[in-house]
């Protein structure tokens, strides 16, 4: 974190969110899509009308696939965190990273449905020593973090589904 953070939706790479009616959609992000010529495509919609999650894959620009999960068939929803630090002082103290939040589908049948990743620049609390030891003055962070917990939110919303199997169904209201 340095001494003071900047957040930055352009230092992330997420998904696309949006609510259309009722129904939650979520797509790969245009810059994903550019950054693999577009032989990556992903768009789910969750629609708590039909009670049903639509997962729509594209591949090599031919290969789809469109997978419907009904509520019923989710267990919990996964929430992942992984992180790696890019930059150290002299010391070891961590100054800056990398950080990624995945949302996944569990099944009760134990299978996982990968819904999408949100990637983007992390930052560390290293403070005035920090400084002093090299970091920089001002970091900035990509927002992430807040995009995916917006979207775990909105996804145990409508599905009513936890982040565990024995956590109890979930009542969450869109302020």
């Amino acid at each position: 974190m340095s001494l003071y953070t900047v957040t930055s939706p352009t230092h992330a790479l997420a998904p696309k969110v949006w609510w259309e009616g009722e129904c939650l959609h979520a797509r790969t992000s245009r810059a994903l899509i550019a950054i693999t010529l577009g032989t990556v495509h992903k768009e789910a919609v969750v629609d708590p009308v039909h009670r049903e999650v639509v997962v729509r894959t594209r591949t090599a620009w031919f290969f789809a696939e469109e997978r419907v999960i009904p509520f019923d068939a989710i267990s919990h929803i996964s929430y992942g965190y992984g992180g790696l630090v890019t930059s150290f002082s002299m010391f070891g103290q961590a100054h800056d990273g990398v950080e990624s939040y995945s949302v996944t589908l569990v099944l009760h049948d134990r299978d996982e449905v990968r819904l999408f990743s949100f990637a983007g620049a992390g930052s560390q609390n290293t403070g005035v020593m920090g400084v002093l030891m090299g970091d920089d003055l001002v970091d900035v962070q990509g927002d992430q973090q807040a995009k995916s917990l917006g979207y775990v939110d909105a996804l145990m919303e409508l599905t009513g589904k936890g982040l565990s199997k024995f956590s109890k169904p979930y009542k969450y209201k869109r302020p």
